[in-house]
């Protein structure tokens, strides 16, 4: 009977931690909802504010709470996010991540605020961290109406700072957290062939993998969200020639 009971808790302390893992959080419910509709039907969400251009419908950060942050849609597109959390700090991520949603993503998301701004809530500023934020409500709603959505998040960073000789002379590497499937080795061989150093974290690399990324913790379809770490070189290049830019959103698109 002891067993019994003890393998009762476990189980239900298991689907605690699932339930808690594919729902919002309390905090985030309300945001969550308004996303969920904000998809559906584009309007302001106070204090963003809502703008639209063309068939482009935009919620901009007027202020920052929650984080602040700014979410951009474009209908007819692929279903998939193109996240850049660091926009300030990871140089020219966001011209990166903003031609990659003009070919391909229906979705943009960007932070507003450096990652080590103050808070006005004590929570982190880093949308790759912050667990109450426009950012993940609408990572959650859209993957609630595209559950074959993908995440690709873009990151930089600096060879001179890692450990390993590996990492030391990697231009781009890929994560899909502890773990990776098919789609991160496709992902890895395209960006190679394209002339990009790439290597895929837990195979041939163990650093950068974001495996502490708060997008982990929301919920979404396995193995559809891409951590993308590019090196300064690679970030400057892809800016410089659209060509080798275009190659990248091939790779990328190809997951679709």
């Amino acid at each position: 009977m002891k067993y019994i009971n003890l393998t009762m808790m476990l189980l239900i302390v298991l689907l605690a931690n699932f339930t808690c893992a594919r729902a919002p959080s309390e905090a985030n419910q309300q945001l969550f909802k308004e996303m969920t509709d904000w998809f559906h039907s584009p309007q302001a969400i106070p204090p963003w504010q809502f703008e639209s251009l063309n068939q482009q419908a935009m919620l901009v950060a007027s202020s920052t709470y929650l984080g602040g942050g700014n979410v951009y849609k474009t209908p007819n597109r692929q279903p998939c996010i193109v996240s850049v959390p660091h926009r300030f700090y990871d140089i020219d991520t966001l011209t990166i991540g903003q031609s990659i949603y003009a070919h391909v993503c229906q979705v943009l998301l960007s932070n507003t605020q450096h990652r080590n701004a103050d808070s006005p809530d004590g929570e982190t500023m880093d949308l790759a961290k912050r667990h109450h934020s426009i950012h993940n409500s609408a990572i959650q709603a859209y993957y609630s109406i595209n559950p074959n959505a993908k995440t690709f998040q873009l990151h930089g960073f600096s060879n001179t700072k890692r450990k390993s000789k590996i990492a030391q002379q990697a231009d781009i590497i890929i994560s899909q957290g502890k773990q990776f499937n098919e789609d991160g080795k496709r992902l890895t061989q395209c960006l190679n062939k394209a002339g990009f150093k790439t290597y895929l974290y837990g195979k041939s690399i163990y650093e950068l993998g974001g495996t502490t990324n708060i997008i982990h913790k929301l919920g979404i379809t396995p193995f559809s969200f891409f951590h993308l770490e590019m090196n300064r070189t690679t970030r400057k290049q892809l800016v410089q020639k659209p060509i080798l830019l275009r190659k990248i959103t091939l790779c990328l698109k190809h997951l679709l």
